[in-house]
This record gives C-alpha cells, structure tokens and sequence, in this order.
C-alpha cells in the first residue's frame, strides 16, 4: 500500500489565499456607490470600505477552496491510519525492549515503559478508526463542493451589495452580449475569477438568481 502524502504541512507553511490585484480593487471601487463622496473624519473613504467589504466575503470563499483541497479521501485517511498504526507499534516495541544499560542512560524520570503504555493506550483509539473511516459519508465531488462556496460568496456578497444601497438585480442576456449584464453579477464574475472560482457570467446570474430565492429575509 503506497505510504499516505498529507496534504498538511504541520506548520505555519500551509498556503494561504494570494493577496487581491490592484486591478480587482480598481474594478470594484468602480461600482461603489460612494465614488464622489469626500473622506470621512478617519479617513477611510467610503468606497475603499465598499472594496474591502466585498473583498472579505471573497477571501472567505478563497479559504473555503484552500480547506477542499486538503480534505482527504477514504483511501488516503486508511493509508495514514495504516502509517502511524505502524510507526506507534515499532515505537511500543521498542520502548518495552530496552537495554539494561541505555535504559539507565536515560535517567529514572524518563520512565519508557509509562510511555510505552500511552502508546499502547492510543495504538487502541487508531485501530479503532479504520471503522470511522468506513462509516464515513461519501465525499462530495469537487464540482458540488466549489458550487456551494459559489453560492455562499453570492449570499454573503448581496448583502454588502444592499447595506451600501444597491439594488441586488441578476441581469445577463446573452443576446446582446455585455449589454445587459447588472453590475451585482459583474462584481461576483470579477471576484470569482480572482480566486479561481471560475464560471461564465451567466452560471452567476443563475447563482444569483437562486441565491436570492433560497434567503427568505432578503428584501
């Protein structure tokens, strides 16, 4: 059984989502609402609060994408499993076989065979996970997984979208190409194709479409 390659790194070192392009803040900053209005008293202005509003909801979905990348299939958590289940009964192995004398070496608070006992005691819960591992329900396609990330970027983004007073239309008719396209779904295209959350522009006037049915409180 080939060994399991964590998809972790045990560190700080994991990726995190790449920092937003000047262009995408270009881009959004031109949909604001506030674009004339004057600095406030702290100096934030109106539409860079807009921008990063938006861009919160999208470094949200960007995380989410991280995490699916690293879940594990059944396959490769039974080859984990199988990994540490080896490694911890060579290491109980070991610790209950000592030499006299390397055994002194290491001093009377080392004590192994207290050690070799947790060990043992965890050896238990490991063998124990090959079935939590079986009864685990199958994985979600990746397709459906991106799909509802999609969909909860569109819910989290329709709301900025209205606490700043725009009106949250889904308008993409392919008739006339880039004619009729409503800036809330031009807005979710721009973010989605930042962090590689990639759909036409018409996949998201559908998602907004639906996005606006399935959240009863949305005005």
């Amino acid at each position: 059984m080939p060994t399991a390659k964590p998809r972790y790194a045990g560190d700080d070192s994991k990726l995190q989502p790449e920092s937003f392009s000047e262009e995408l803040r270009h881009t959004l900053r031109s949909y604001s609402p506030h674009s004339e209005v004057e600095t406030d008293a702290t100096g934030a202005h109106p539409a860079d609060i807009f921008v990063e509003e938006l861009l919160y909801e999208a470094r949200w979905a960007s995380e989410e994408l991280s995490a699916q990348r690293s879940d594990l299939t059944k396959g490769e958590l039974h080859a984990e499993r199988s990994d540490l289940l080896k490694a911890l009964t060579s290491t109980h192995h070991k610790l209950c076989n000592l030499s006299r004398d390397f055994d002194c070496l290491l001093g009377v608070n080392a004590d192994p065979l207290g050690c070799a006992d947790k060990i043992h005691e965890l050896i238990g819960y490991v063998e124990g996970a090959a079935t939590a591992i079986d009864t685990q329900p199958p994985m979600e396609r990746s397709p459906v997984k991106q799909h509802k990330v999609a969909v909860e970027m569109t819910i989290r983004v329709m709301r900025v979208l209205q606490d700043h007073g725009i009106e949250v239309s889904a308008t993409a008719d392919k008739r006339f190409k880039n004619t009729y396209i409503s800036e809330p779904v031009r807005i979710l295209k721009a973010l989605g194709d930042e962090i590689r959350l990639v759909r036409d522009i018409y996949t998201w006037r559908d998602i907004l479409i639906k996005a606006k049915e399935s959240v009863s409180d949305f005005k």
